[in-house]
């Protein structure tokens, strides 16, 4: 009797015994028993066929990378004591690959709700995936750009980990491939998005309430989930809950902060900035937003409150409050500048008789 090592089509490698002088179709027989007896899967191949597709819903092509990889590193390994084993990285990854898939395979035939499952789990975990990140307020070119960036990236990644191609000019031409269709796709995202939105216009009025009401029950979702995932979803939620009108409002106050320079350093100003300038005049009494900033700010702000709408109303709002504090504000600061006066208009009088 002999071991002998086979390797089937699919990349699976195990050792069998035959005699001594076995005719090729003895041993194939002998391969297609074991190969039989193997169909039903281990527990260990059903775990890792699941969490393959776990992987694959994530980033396709993941789970094969992760077992390709392995085999290349025990072909090397191998290769230097072993007669019988040459080093070939490009064939290992590649039978690493196959065998994942055969396992992957496998397990959605016998446990398919699992699989399903896990695949369906790995694509909401591919959305927290590192993204470009995008300034709010940034332009539709600038959004085009950052989509085309992170899933030019993603795609590159993906098609050479999915590459069937034993060599490494051959993975990376489906790299570029892919990174390239995925790129374009991220790309025109922005803009089906945009096109998409003036195409819903009309249906606002009636869609606008369902996604506030959807977004203000992520954000009870997300205040109960643990962690950044909670963060996420209750961001998203907010997000969704919002008025249209104040965040647009928000928007181009945020592009106009974003032009305006800082009255010391002739610098753009960041927000932090923003909020430390607005506290030194709120500090002093001065009742000042972000919109007293700058000219720029100033302008759009005045064109803003003179225009019927929720601007007008949160002025006049505004103004009222401040009327109603005048009184206050005057008796404060003779306070400060003059001491204690019991009699305003005696102590005015006597100013006035001392100046002449």
């Amino acid at each position: 009797m002999q071991r002998k090592k086979v390797t089937t089509p699919d990349g699976q490698s195990f050792i069998i015994t035959v005699p001594d002088g076995a005719t090729n179709a003895e041993i194939q027989s002998r391969v297609e028993a074991h190969v039989r007896q193997k169909q039903g899967g281990s527990a260990k191949d059903t775990l890792a066929g699941v969490a393959g597709n776990y992987l694959d819903g994530i980033l396709p092509g993941a789970s094969g990378a992760v077992r390709g990889t392995r085999e290349v590193l025990l072909n090397a390994i191998r290769a230097p004591f072993d007669a019988s084993e040459d080093f070939e990285p490009a064939k290992a990854y590649s039978r690493g690959q196959a065998f994942q898939e055969a396992r992957q395979k496998a397990a959605a035939q016998s446990h398919p709700r699992a699989s399903n499952a896990a695949a369906w789990t790995g694509m909401g975990a591919g959305l927290f995936l590192p993204a470009s990140k995008i300034a709010k307020g940034a332009s539709l070119g600038q959004k085009a750009l950052a989509g085309a960036k992170t899933a030019g990236l993603y795609g590159a990644a993906s098609g050479a980990m999915s590459s069937k191609d034993e060599t490494l000019l051959g993975r990376a031409s489906d790299a570029l491939s892919a990174g390239g269709v995925a790129s374009l796709a991220g790309a025109a995202f922005p803009y089906v998005t945009k096109a998409a939105s003036i195409a819903a216009r009309p249906l606002r009025p009636f869609t606008d309430p369902v996604v506030r009401l959807a977004g203000r029950g992520l954000q009870t979702v997300g205040d109960y989930l643990p962690g950044a995932v909670g963060r996420s979803v209750a961001a998203e939620g907010a997000h969704l809950a919002r008025d249209p009108a104040l965040a647009a409002a928000n928007a181009q106050l945020g592009r106009e902060i974003g032009n305006t320079l800082h009255p010391q350093t002739r610098q753009p100003m960041r927000p932090q900035q923003v909020a430390e300038e607005v506290g030194k005049r709120q500090a002093v009494g001065v009742p000042a937003v972000a919109a007293d900033l700058g000219d720029n700010l100033r302008s759009r702000f005045s064109k803003a409150v003179r225009t019927p709408g929720p601007a007008l109303s949160s002025v006049r709002r505004h103004i009222e409050a401040r009327q109603q504090q005048e009184a206050e504000r005057a008796a404060r600061h003779i306070a400060e500048t003059l001491g204690p006066v019991g009699n305003i208009e005696q102590q005015a009088a006597t100013l006035n008789a001392e100046a002449r």
